[in-house]
């Protein structure tokens, strides 16, 4: 579905939901990447499970491209941990949108790797960690212009399990 032709995307941070891990609250921020380039981050909210960043990023995306979020844990002492993470997919949410993305709300499940036996060769299927809120504004295409090619809107980083996603409102 990618014309070859780049846009403005205004991608809207705003807020995420843990589940309680005992005494410790996580120092959660963000760090998203389209098309596995550079990636861009949020501040850093100190000790809590409910991160409100409200933190806006203008960034150039094609029809095609593929927008990656982790949230991470900041730790001074050792290296940040994943606390979550989803990809999503630009021309699944486009064709569902008919090309428009003004203040489209995506509520994302946060994955991470599934608690199982490291003695199976199986792959461990991702859980819910959380969920992350973010915002997609500013970005108007000619459908008419682009392939029918690509995928769906949402999927886990293993593509081994699809989530639950709410656009606005509505399951994509």
């Amino acid at each position: 579905m990618d014309d070859g032709t780049i846009h403005q995307l205004i991608v809207i941070i705003e807020h995420a939901t843990f589940r309680s891990n005992g005494f410790l609250k996580p120092n959660p921020y963000v760090e998203f990447s389209i098309d596995g380039k550079t990636s861009r981050r949020t501040d850093i909210i100190k000790n809590t499970n409910t991160p409100k960043w409200n933190e806006r990023f203008t960034s150039i995306v094609s029809p095609g491209s593929v927008l990656h979020f982790r949230v991470l844990d900041h730790s001074s002492f050792r290296k940040d941990s994943l606390l979550g993470q989803q990809t999503v997919e630009l021309a699944g949410i486009l064709r569902h949108y008919n090309g428009v993305l003004e203040l489209l709300e995506l509520n994302m499940d946060l994955l991470i790797d599934g608690t199982g036996s490291s003695k199976t060769s199986e792959p461990r299927q991702p859980v819910k960690a959380g969920e992350l809120v973010v915002v997609l504004d500013g970005l108007k295409i000619d459908m008419r212009n682009l392939g029918a090619g690509g995928t769906g809107a949402m999927r886990s980083n293993e593509g081994a399990s699809s989530s639950n996603s709410m656009v606005n409102g509505n399951g994509i």
